[in-house]
């Protein structure tokens, strides 16, 4: 009887035991579970530990000097290549694209941006027309795309239209302010192109298109003589050292220091041309990628980019203005170079930006098609900007209470009897202009009643 209470209640103990711990492993962390990842994020930081998945690395063709990728192989462009095969790598000139003229031109989008595609497709025809064009889709509707792919598809410039899979990649990459899917897509390309001129979509062509075309032929040679880098410095605005635009806790990621970037001028990320060199693969694409991969290296605790302080002296303190990946771009570009800018560096950009329109091309055509309906009409300056919000001019001045264009006709014919609103609206305007001649003729009367006082 004993071992059988004994057996009963050491079962009733398990199962209290197991219930327990099903309990506590279904409630959310307590205060010191989160004080320790707290903790460990900010040990993290200050140790510089790049945190990123290494598998996803090789899958991107990045390898450590004198490594070689695991297993039996990577898959590059849907071709599964073996181990032997790879052996390391692909370097320029080698990579995987078949047909091609290098470097190839590429850029992306985000919703706001798709209206500046036509403008970038356009610069490309006229400056560059036998490089392929590359644009890569963020997130974009099923409408926005079509109107990317008709947009590119209008040239006849080589292009292509290519979504980007976030789905492999830390859900940061997806924040636009970051700009963490730049180096990877730059990454891409250059193990199937070899070579990428990456341009914003913004980004356009300064000055005359024959002063650019004859620039444009030398960047390639520039760039490989230099290392294999080509860029160009930021606007005058932000014309500031690297240290200036960097949060400070970003350096340890890359095992340097603040004071070395004190007087590193910051090259443009958005628009740069890299060839896929030893160099630039083990100690510019290999670091930059693997800090866009790594939250807290590309955007530290306390990051942000507003608020900034460019007034700040001297001027390589920091501005509290992060710039994300173009300052890890910077960072790797000062070790690679040995904080020596004149390699990479050009003195002068020969580019400008030009900010995302607010009107789609959908839009455009409304306001187009506004535009020849309302020929010869008095159409004011806020109906126009609503129009080309895509609000047609009826809705306008519907809701607004005025005479809609359907009726203009009429209008101008006299025929307004079928519109008890018309000749309501003509009316208030009628007493409106009355009342104006009313206090125009006391204005002038009580003026010439003060002028016969002071003779």
């Amino acid at each position: 009887m004993r071992v059988l209470r004994a057996l009963l209640g050491g079962c009733v103990g398990v199962v209290a035991m197991v219930v327990v711990l099903a309990t506590l492993t279904s409630t959310p962390p307590t205060a010191p579970a989160i004080h320790s990842i707290v903790t460990h994020n900010l040990k993290e930081e200050l140790e510089g530990k790049m945190a990123c998945d290494r598998q996803l690395l090789e899958r991107l063709g990045l390898m450590e000097e004198g490594e070689e990728p695991e297993g039996d192989g990577e898959e590059v462009d849907g071709q599964k290549l073996r181990k032997t095969e790879v052996g390391g790598p692909v370097l320029y000139p080698h990579h995987t694209w078949d047909n091609l003229s290098t470097p190839v031109i590429a850029s992306a989008v985000w919703s706001n941006e798709v209206g500046q595609v036509e403008g970038l497709v356009g610069m490309v025809q006229g400056v560059l027309p036998n490089l392929t064009l590359a644009i890569y889709t963020l997130d974009l509707t099923t409408s926005e795309l079509q109107q990317v792919e008709e947009t590119c598809n209008s040239t006849s410039t080589p292009c292509l239209t290519l979504p980007f899979d976030f789905s492999p990649f830390p859900a940061h990459v997806r924040d636009p302010r970051l700009k963490a899917f730049r180096p990877i897509i730059v990454q891409e390309l250059l193990v199937r192109a070899g070579a990428v001129l990456w341009l914003d979509s913004g980004v356009r062509l300064a000055g005359n298109n024959n002063e650019g075309l004859v620039g444009a032929e030398g960047w390639g040679d520039l760039a490989l003589r230099g290392g294999g880098v080509l860029t160009w410095p930021l606007s005058s605005s932000t014309s500031l050292p690297s240290a200036a635009l960097t949060h400070p806790n970003m350096f340890a990621f890359f095992k340097t220091k603040k004071q070395l970037y004190d007087f590193q001028l910051m090259g443009d990320a958005g628009t740069m041309l890299v060839y896929n060199t030893p160099g630039v693969h083990h100690h510019l694409m290999l670091p930059w990628v693997s800090c866009a991969l790594t939250h807290n290296c590309i955007s530290p605790i306390g990051a942000q980019d507003t608020g900034c302080r460019f007034d700040k002296k001297p001027l390589f303190r920091y501005s509290g203005c992060h710039h994300y990946d173009a300052s890890a771009f910077n960072v790797a570009l000062g070790v690679m170079f040995s904080y020596d800018t004149r390699p990479y560096l050009a003195p002068n950009s020969p580019f400008t930006r030009t900010t995302a329109p607010t009107t789609s091309k959908t839009n455009s055509v409304d306001a187009e098609e506004m535009e020849e309906e309302t020929e010869g009409e008095d159409v004011g300056d806020d109906e126009r900007r609503l129009t080309g919000r895509g609000i047609s001019l009826d809705r306008v001045r519907e809701g607004r209470g005025r005479v809609r264009i359907g009726i203009t006709r009429e209008i101008e014919s006299g025929d307004s009897s079928a519109h008890p609103k018309l000749s309501r609206d003509k009316q208030e305007v009628s007493q409106v202009n009355e009342t104006k001649l009313d206090t125009r003729r006391l204005t002038d009367k009580l003026e010439w009643k003060r002028e016969s006082r002071q003779h």
